[in-house]
């Protein structure tokens, strides 16, 4: 099938050239319209979630101390908790070259909306527990997941993988805030 594509193309491309070459062209009062094909979409890209942090964000991740959960909190002058920890631990940098692109990635369920049988929207992150215990994974490590189709709220203990097209889109929700969206097509336990 997709050698047929690939001829059919190239018979268009060489017509094309030829109507071109010899001055015939379709007439300007009449817009040419594609008709477009829907494709299924192309196999997931399976990522790792460091493919998420800027290189620079990595480097500092390797340098930095590791967090101590007796950590000093405190509220800065508008009420806001605020850390004492390196930066990187906070950032909300992102990778652009991740935008658009459709993904599997294997993380934990953090819920965020949901009925008595259903999960509709969830944080997933990269370990078991983020944003239960302090501090949260850093934004960029924290992605914000929209599941029309519901998953089963008493499956929320085990890793998933969801798939979907990943955006670069900033959202907060009172537990955390993610650097990263994603519209998933399939969430199931890892396995």
């Amino acid at each position: 099938m997709n050698r047929v594509r690939y001829l059919v193309r190239q018979n268009l491309a060489l017509c094309l050239l030829l109507f071109c070459a010899a001055g015939i062209a379709a007439p300007a009062s009449k817009p040419i319209v594609e008709k477009s094909v829907k494709m299924a979409p192309a196999k997931p890209k399976t990522i790792e979630w460091t493919a998420l942090m800027p290189s620079s964000d990595q480097k500092a991740l390797q340098l930095a101390p590791p967090i101590s959960h007796n950590i000093v909190m405190d509220f800065d002058e508008n009420g806001e908790l605020k850390w004492e920890l390196p930066e990187v631990y906070s950032s909300a940098k992102t990778v652009p070259t991740m935008h658009g692109q459709y993904i599997k990635i294997a993380g934990f369920i953090v819920p965020i909306e949901m009925d008595e049988k259903h999960i509709y929207e969830f944080f997933l992150v990269p370990y078991f527990g983020a944003c239960i215990h302090v501090p949260p994974p850093p934004p960029n490590q924290i992605i914000y997941v929209r599941y029309p189709q519901g998953l089963t709220a008493a499956e929320i203990i085990d890793p998933f993988w969801v798939v979907g097209t990943l955006q670069i889109e900033k959202v907060a929700k009172g537990i955390a805030a993610s650097s990263y969206t994603l519209k998933a097509d399939k969430v199931y336990i890892y396995k």
